[in-house]
Order: C-alpha cells, then sequence, then structure tokens
C-alpha cells in the first residue's frame, strides 16, 4: 500500500492513471486532507481489494512543503 500511496499519476509507464492526482500538490492545505483521503481510499479500493481504508489525518508539514499523513488500513490476509 505504500507503494500505490506513494505514486503519482503518469509516473507508472504502462499505467498512467495509476496513483494519486498531480493536482493535490495546488490545493490549499485545507483542502487538501480531504480530497487525499477520498483519491487515496479509490486508489486502494481499485487496485488493492484486500485493504481498506479506516481513517487518514494530516500529521504536519515539513519544512521542504511536503504534508505528511497517516493512514490507517485494515488488511484482510
Amino acid at each position: 500500500m505504500r507503494n500505490l500511496l506513494g505514486l503519482l499519476r503518469y509516473d507508472v509507464a504502462y499505467n498512467r492513471t495509476l496513483g494519486l492526482p498531480v493536482e493535490l500538490t495546488d490545493l490549499p492545505l485545507q483542502e487538501v486532507t480531504a480530497q487525499y483521503a477520498a483519491e487515496a481510499a479509490q486508489l486502494i479500493e481499485d487496485n488493492e481489494p484486500r485493504a481498506s481504508i479506516i481513517s487518514v489525518t494530516r500529521k504536519g508539514v515539513t519544512d521542504e512543503g511536503e504534508i505528511i499523513f497517516e493512514v490507517v488500513m485494515d488488511v484482510v490476509a
């Protein structure tokens, strides 16, 4: 799941729509958490049927502007 959530769309050569939308980087901080949660849930649902997202929390922002999220998932083995 970490790999899926670390991908941006158009990064994967033969699956250009796999990943999170690049437009998330341009959203205001208040909007990005809700949009990230929705996009991450859809990405996991479409590509990893054994997992489901329980919660997404914004943990902070680094000095470089990277937003840190905590994603809690339930995984069925």
